[in-house]
């Protein structure tokens, strides 16, 4: 490991004269050029502790933890040096300790905690506030935000198995890649939305365009994050930098917050295999 660094609200970093860390390793050969032009960091949003009256199923705090440090763990062991920058945000005030131990195995990451400082949840308005809110927290504190150029921002407690694979199908340039789920007919879908569990996004992008959006969220429209975002894209279609269909299928693994159901179960297999196999010749359409 070479440096895990701890950013709570009471150990705040300068971030205006912190120097660049050094060069990562050379890529291997199979990647594409996007790995010779950006350089990622990881960012992991956790909410260990839940407000009360959040709309979800996944609540115990133990359960969570739990799933947290399992994810930290497929990011931690993941061997692709693109991945090399970490930084773990968590929300509710819970202790890291166990998870600053888990890094000690880290050899080849670098890996920065913060702690945001717990914010009540405005009345009528959805989690994805305060998870937002966290985000623009650690990044302006982070001393990754200047050592790199884009993030790949993740839901902490998920895993993504082929996060390698899609950076890989990625062009040489962009400042927002998404995987936008188009409304359908019949009431199946009748909202338009950009997931927020995986995306990547070039600082300078999401500074101009995303940060400080939660404050627009609404009780009735935009009532999700999701939404916010998928109208913000919408809003700049004319720009050939913003990807809103991922090239290829990148299915987290774990356990949804929303429903408490694992996303690899028996039942969710066939929609998935099936969701990949209509992505080439329709990209636009998502079950």
């Amino acid at each position: 490991m070479r440096c895990v660094a701890d950013t709570s609200p009471a150990n705040q970093p300068n971030p205006h004269n912190i120097s660049e860390d050094p060069a990562l390793p050379s890529f291997g050969t199979g990647y594409s050029n996007m790995t010779q032009q950006a350089k990622f960091v990881v960012v992991l949003t956790a909410t260990i502790t839940p407000l009360k009256g959040a709309q979800i199923a996944r609540t115990n705090p133990n359960e969570r933890r739990r799933d947290y440090i399992n994810a930290l763990r497929f990011w931690i062991q993941n061997r692709d040096p693109r991945l090399s920058r970490i930084l773990f945000v968590e929300n509710s005030g819970a202790s890291l300790l166990d998870f600053r131990q888990e890094a000690e195995s880290a050899t080849d990451k670098d890996i920065e905690f913060v702690s945001a400082p717990p914010i009540p949840l405005p009345r009528g308005l959805h989690y994805g506030y305060a998870e937002m809110q966290m985000l623009d927290y650690a990044l302006s504190r982070s001393r990754h935000r200047s050592a790199t150029t884009h993030m790949i921002k993740a839901t902490g407690r998920l895993q993504f198995p082929k996060i390698s694979a899609l950076i890989d199908r990625l062009p040489s340039e962009f400042d927002m890649a998404v995987d936008t789920c188009q409304a359908l007919p019949f009431g199946l879908r009748p909202e338009a939305f950009v997931p927020t569990q995986l995306f990547l996004a070039s600082h300078s992008f999401y500074s101009a365009s995303l940060q400080r959006g939660y404050h627009d969220l609404r009780p009735d429209y935009p009532f999700y994050i999701e939404h916010l975002i998928y109208e913000r894209l919408k809003n700049m279609s004319n720009n050939p930098l913003i990807i809103n269909r991922w090239p290829i299928s990148v299915e987290p693994l774990g356990v949804a917050g929303y429903s408490g159901k694992q996303y690899d179960r028996l039942s969710r297999r066939a929609l998935t295999a099936l969701r990949a196999a209509l992505r080439k010749p329709f990209p636009s359409f998502w079950l």
